[in-house]
């Protein structure tokens, strides 16, 4: 499997651990994921769990990383928006 394979695999186990709230294991599988490879979907979805957890720092970072990549990315706009 490529590194985007391993990427995305990584990226589908954190959002379903997103999905039954388990936070502190999505982050950690979003984190190795966006070592693998780096993706607008992860830093967003890293801004949440970031934000989720009252670390505003954090969740500001994530979502300027989104917009770095794809600076038409309406979402992570919008919660940018929101802290």
């Amino acid at each position: 499997m490529g590194r985007q394979g391993k990427a995305r695999e990584l990226y589908e186990q954190a959002r379903e651990r997103m999905k039954s709230r388990h936070y502190d294991e999505a982050q950690q599988y979003l984190e190795q994921s966006l070592a693998s490879k780096k993706s607008v979907e992860a830093y967003r979805d890293l801004g949440v769990i970031h934000c989720l957890k009252n670390d505003t720092e954090g969740a500001v970072s994530c979502f300027e990383s989104a917009l770095d990549m794809d600076i038409n990315d309406h979402a992570s706009l919008s919660l940018l928006g929101e802290i």
